[in-house]
């Protein structure tokens, strides 16, 4: 038969109030750029329940507390919800949940089936909102900002002294620093 289009799913729209506390926060993340009407929408897994339900909230990365203000607008859905419609999927915060479970398979033996975790939990997601009839838009980052090259080379050394220290924590036998080194 003929597939039915799906229809856009519209951006989560935020009430004057929620804006006038984030978009300073915004204009100041990057000076260079306009201030942001609206945050982007973004579903997240609530994994607290045995059916998937899912929040609806903006979060950009690199804004201090954003969720903190952002609670009073979150609301609970399921994903069945948005059957028939695109949702927008922030690919690497994905990635980085599931790179979050292999984080030692990763930094000891990048190679490995156990490595490889993470895209099995990618996948899953996005095949948990194939089987509700929702389409996911996957998105990956883009090129790098310039207002934060500093704080990315920051991630990049912490990242490199953690990989470090986590494999000397693992020749002392203690693997659950380890652990914790690896998820930096």
């Amino acid at each position: 038969g003929t597939q039915t289009p799906a229809k856009p799913v519209t951006a989560l729209a935020l009430p004057p109030r929620a804006l006038s506390v984030i978009s300073p926060r915004l204009s100041r993340l990057c000076p260079a750029s306009p201030p942001h009407p609206q945050i982007p929408t973004q579903i997240l897994p609530e994994t607290s329940r045995s059916r998937p339900v899912y929040r609806r909230l903006g979060t950009p990365m690199g804004i201090p507390n954003l969720l903190r203000f952002m609670k009073p607008f979150i609301e609970p859905v399921h994903i069945k919800k948005y059957a028939g419609q695109r949702v927008g999927i922030d690919a690497y915060s994905w990635l980085h949940k599931g790179a979050y479970s292999c984080s030692m398979e990763l930094c000891m033996s990048p190679r490995s089936a156990g490595a490889r975790r993470y895209i099995s939990y990618f996948m899953h997601h996005v095949n948990l909102l194939r089987h509700h009839k929702v389409v996911p838009v996957v998105v990956f980052d883009g090129g790098s900002m310039p207002c934060k090259s500093a704080t990315d080379e920051d991630r990049h050394k912490k990242r490199e002294l953690s990989l470090v220290l986590g494999k000397e924590k693992l020749k002392q036998g203690n693997t659950a620093a380890a652990i914790d080194l690896f998820r930096v």
